[in-house]
């Protein structure tokens, strides 16, 4: 099963264990004024006893600390607390897959009104979830304002039952639609980079522009590990027109002629990719 964590900002930012893709339920909550609630009904508040028997049968999210992992890599520790990246794919202690994405705007907004980042990570085992999450995140880096947009409303805030939901359902979907319409292999501005979870510790980081890759190994602990790190800009984004022939023309107006016979290659695959992920996506 896929296992789905986020840092999200409830009355201060938390590490979160959402849940994972064999919840039957359509959404997961987190409901901070749950156990203020149960006091007042055990102490005799009747009017909010039927309440709270409804709210506790509800899946719910929970905070990850260092006492309860739920299940959290080690390596998601410096992934949650530090930035400097875009998308990273990296293989973890215990011979699984994550995926995080992170500074994602998120449609809900704080007690100030304020719409605040968040960060999502899925975490495979088995080697079909290892092989969607290949995928995935080819797909994350290379339609990143569709991908950002179809996770920023998964977390809303739920006004009758005072707390966050989560809608799991629809993760566990669009992740499967995402993986349909992509393949492992990514396309650059060098070429394409064919993402493999077998051959590196980090198949994939992808940074953005102006931040050096030797601190951003630094900063999540990365030395020693064979990292692919890729710059954000050097990313041929399918789902944008503007900066797909922007960069193809920049890329054609060099003359060599092995080079120029690259840049056919990749505005037909290019061309060829955006339109079938696009019509899948929405499906």
């Amino acid at each position: 099963m896929l296992k789905y964590y986020s840092y999200y900002n409830v009355g201060g930012y938390k590490d979160m264990y959402l849940g994972n893709s064999t919840i039957a339920h359509e959404k997961t909550y987190f409901l901070p004024l749950l156990p203020h609630w149960e006091k007042k009904a055990q102490a005799g508040d009747k009017s909010l006893a039927s309440r709270v028997e409804a709210l506790r049968e509800l899946p719910m999210i929970t905070i990850v600390t260092n006492e309860a992992s739920h299940g959290l890599p080690q390596i998601a520790k410096s992934l949650f607390s530090h930035g400097g990246y875009k998308i990273i794919l990296a293989n973890t202690e215990s011979n699984e897959l994550i995926l995080v994405i992170r500074d994602v705007e998120s449609t809900s907004t704080d007690d100030a009104g304020r719409k605040t980042p968040f960060l999502l990570a899925v975490v495979g085992t088995t080697e079909d979830e290892k092989r969607l999450l290949e995928k995935v995140a080819v797909y994350a880096a290379s339609h990143l304002g569709t991908f950002s947009e179809e996770i920023s409303s998964l977390f809303e805030y739920d006004s009758d039952k005072n707390g966050i939901s989560f809608n799991i359902a629809a993760l566990t979907q669009f992740l499967g639609r995402a993986s349909c319409a992509s393949t492992n292999s990514l396309l650059t501005r060098k070429g394409g980079i064919r993402i493999s979870w077998k051959k590196a510790h980090v198949p994939l980081l992808v940074i953005p522009d102006g931040i050096d890759k030797k601190m951003v190994a630094k900063e999540l602990n990365l030395q020693g590990k064979t990292v692919r790190a890729i710059d954000m800009a050097d990313v041929i984004p399918l789902d944008d027109n503007e900066k797909l022939i922007a960069i193809l023309k920049g890329m054609e107006s060099n003359r060599c002629a092995l080079w120029n016979w690259r840049v056919a290659s990749i505005i037909g695959l290019a061309a060829a990719l955006g339109f079938i992920a696009g019509y899948i996506i929405t499906k």
